[in-house]
């Protein structure tokens, strides 16, 4: 029996005459997505035509929901009330859901974006305020997080809720001692490897559970889907090297 792994990508990310990312050459590539929800990019149209590209490449889509932050694309840490992160929660999923629901498709996941993502690893009342969001919404709806984010609060939260946890691994940035993304994705004057040096890399990690960081340490965590970032002008090159060497590896690429 073959092992899956995932591959998940951000996309819709554009926003009015701003285009950002490579969806289009990107998305065929991809068997998960997780879609900007318009509060830290997206806006109305650009989710319609994310969720119609996706029906058209068999792309299963989640919800990306962030900070209202557009100025800052929801990097930017924010003080939020669990009552608010519970309601712009709401807000984004309930958005994004409804959209795919008009096209015709179901909504795979949750995956929180940015600054969200990262004060959620260490905030339990910021962690069960989205997660109570998200189970309000649909309990069968996992909620995407990273593996490797030492004293990691969602993890915990979303399986004591009785949902469904997945474990992400960021394929093409470095990461800090404490497991947290560097941003930008790598340090000043550190070399960025190519798309074949990447791939390795996740293989590496997949089949030992081990990643050696910039900084010399070692990380260990586990996996359950891949996040590539579709903006990167290496995009296309880079989810066809890891698709490569993982279905080399005699892994399935296929959406959780």
């Amino acid at each position: 029996m073959m092992n899956k792994m995932e591959i998940n990508c951000d996309m819709g990310e554009s926003f009015g005459i701003y285009k950002i990312g490579n969806d289009e050459f990107v998305m065929p590539f991809i068997p998960a997505i997780n879609v900007a929800c318009g509060f830290h990019a997206g806006d109305g149209l650009v989710m319609k035509k994310t969720v119609e590209l996706a029906k058209k490449n068999g792309t299963a889509v989640g919800a990306h929901p962030g900070f209202p932050d557009l100025m800052g694309f929801g990097r930017r840490e924010m003080s939020l009330t669990p009552e608010q992160c519970y309601a712009y929660t709401i807000y984004q999923v309930g958005a994004l859901k409804t959209m795919c629901e008009v096209f015709d498709m179901p909504l795979h996941h949750v995956k929180p974006h940015g600054k969200l993502y990262v004060m959620m690893s260490h905030d339990a009342e910021l962690s069960k305020a989205f997660t109570d969001a998200v189970y309000d919404i649909d309990p069968k709806l996992p909620i995407y997080h990273s593996g490797s984010l030492v004293d990691a609060e969602v993890g915990r939260v979303v399986m004591e809720k009785g949902m469904t946890y997945v474990r992400e691994f960021n394929f093409d940035t470095d990461y800090s001692a404490d497991g947290a993304v560097i941003t930008p994705r790598y340090h000043e004057g550190q070399k960025i490897p190519g798309p074949e040096e990447l791939a390795k890399r996740a293989l590496d990690f997949l089949e030992t559970g081990k990643l050696k960081i910039g900084s010399g340490e070692i990380l260990e965590f586990g996996c359950d889907s891949i996040c590539i970032h579709g903006d990167n002008p290496t995009a296309v090159d880079n989810v066809k090297a890891l698709r490569k060497v993982l279905q080399e590896a005699g892994y399935e690429v296929a959406a959780f």
